[in-house]
């Protein structure tokens, strides 16, 4: 698995999505993790129910194994895990939450539920600091 198969793969699903009158709104930019990031609109009512039907042939025809194995293939390792992990958990309390020691991953998505905002800005940050896509304690 290569970066170009995984780029060839969302360029070609955004296309294809677009062949299905979808609007992008944003990106695509490369993220964190060599992910690509980008956001669309199909329409309003019916019209939306039918293209995210469509995006979902676009994606699952180009994109969906694909992004499988890059998300394998880019995955991070276990120390940069932890390293991560450890300042999710810094940035969280120093937003002035309160963190279990050794936090499970459900303790995480609890944060994450109970604390939106916080636990975005800080995931985003860790996420970009250690290039892990989305980055999330777990």
């Amino acid at each position: 698995m290569t970066f170009d198969e995984y780029q060839k793969s969302v360029f070609a699903t955004i296309q294809c999505a677009k062949d299905h009158g979808a609007k992008i709104l944003t990106g695509p930019t490369l993220g964190p993790g060599k992910k690509y990031v980008y956001t669309y609109a199909m329409g309003d009512g019916a019209s939306a129910d039918s293209g995210q039907a469509a995006y979902m042939d676009c994606f699952n025809q180009y994109e969906n194994l694909i992004d499988i194995a890059w998300t394998y293939e880019t995955k991070p390792t276990q120390e940069q895990s932890n390293k991560a992990r450890a300042a999710l958990i810094t940035c969280l309390q120093q937003a002035g939450l309160t963190v279990p020691g050794s936090p499970a991953p459900s303790d995480f998505l609890a944060i994450s539920r109970a604390h939106v905002t916080e636990f975005d800005a800080c995931s985003q940050a860790v996420s970009k600091q250690f290039d892990i896509f989305q980055f999330n304690g777990q």
